[in-house]
């Protein structure tokens, strides 16, 4: 089994999670991020050269170093966040799924759930997308990097990770190269 690259520690230090839920909850979330939203951006090679090095503490170096301090930690943490969002709040026991409440809390409504998880997915397509232009403007780096070209023409994984198949005409894809596409 692979190693979780960001641990749940490093998620609550980066997103808004609060300090008192509990680690445990978070842990499959970030292994599910890396697994669906991750691995089918950097490609399998990528993907599991960074987790070796992770493991072997080698991420070192300019690209490697910065490609996981300021792409895949943000994109990993706010992937996590968004996939956990829904669950933190129930838990499967032998009486069935059962919501958590607390004396000062107050649950909130379906609408105001929706708004929620808008932003969240919203600030979890920013992060993933900044990894994906870092990836194109820094092949050279990473010649194990599988482009965006090729994983969206073939759906690696059968996963959709919610992107567009095709570029969008704004300020944020001018600088992409067409390789990458």
């Amino acid at each position: 089994m692979k190693s979780t690259i960001v641990n749940a520690a490093k998620l609550k230090e980066f997103t808004s999670i609060s300090d008192n839920i509990d680690c445990n909850l978070l842990e499959p979330y970030l292994r599910i991020s890396q697994e669906m939203y991750i691995s089918p951006i950097l490609g399998e090679d990528l993907y599991s050269d960074i987790v070796d090095r992770y493991d072997n503490n080698t991420l070192t170096g300019d690209c490697y170093n910065t490609l996981y301090e300021d792409y895949l930690i943000p994109a990993i943490g706010y992937t996590a966040f968004y996939s956990a969002a829904p669950f933190i709040a129930y838990k499967m026991q032998r009486g069935g799924l059962l919501k958590h409440k607390t004396d000062n809390s107050e649950t909130i409504s379906v609408e105001e759930f929706t708004k929620y998880s808008e932003r969240l997915e919203n600030i979890k397509n920013f992060y993933m997308r900044r990894l994906e232009k870092y990836l194109c403007d820094n092949r050279s780096c990473f010649p194990n990097y599988n482009s965006p070209k090729n994983v969206r023409a073939t759906g690696v994984g059968g996963i959709f990770t919610g992107f567009p198949k095709t570029r969008r005409n704004n300020d944020f894809w001018t600088n992409i190269s067409d390789d990458c596409w």
